[in-house]
Order: structure tokens, then C-alpha cells, then sequence
């Protein structure tokens, strides 16, 4: 897991070496800062649920959102970008 500072704050950004670490978070209901490959991993491992829609969560976050990503019947994980920032959150969506 990198680490950066940013504006006095410690921010992880999460990597496929922290794959675990990802998950436990996610599962968690984190959002979390993630990298460019991690994100390219999510989108092709299997086919999207959708991609490119406007996504609000449960708490009023409004993003852009890249693509959704579910296996199986299990709430979606929501993906997008913000400039050359990756970030990935579990939704209250569940995928059927």
C-alpha cells in the first residue's frame, strides 16, 4: 500500500499487493483510493454489471461512476475515477 500526503492527511492507496487488505475495507464499506491497476484489474476480470452511470450512495455521494462490479448475488462495488484518482466503495445495491 502506498502512502501520500495530501493537504496534512495520510492517505492509503491500495494496490494488488494489498489485495486482501482491498477486500476487508470494501467489505467494510470504506471508500478507498485505489490504483490505476487495481481498477483495470476490476473491469476485466468479468463483465461490469454497467458502466458509465451517475450513482449516488446511501449517504448522498453523488460520482460519475467508471463501471459496477458484482459476483454474483452480492451488493455491487461501485468504481470511478476523479483525474488520474481511482476509487472503488460497496454499494447497498444489490446485484440479482
Amino acid at each position: 500500500m502506498k502512502q501520500l500526503t495530501v493537504d496534512g492527511k495520510e492517505v492509503n492507496i491500495y494496490g494488488m499487493d494489498d489485495f486482501k487488505l482491498y477486500v476487508e475495507k470494501i467489505e467494510r464499506g470504506y471508500t478507498l483510493e485505489i490504483t490505476e491497476e487495481l481498477f483495470n484489474y476490476w473491469l476485466n476480470v468479468l463483465p461490469p454489471v454497467w458502466m458509465r452511470r451517475n450513482f449516488t450512495f446511501k449517504d448522498g455521494l453523488n460520482i460519475p461512476a467508471s463501471f459496477a462490479f458484482a459476483e454474483g448475488s452480492e451488493n455491487l462495488v461501485i468504481f470511478w475515477r476523479d483525474g488520474k484518482k481511482f476509487f472503488a466503495r460497496k454499494s447497498n445495491i444489490l446485484n440479482i
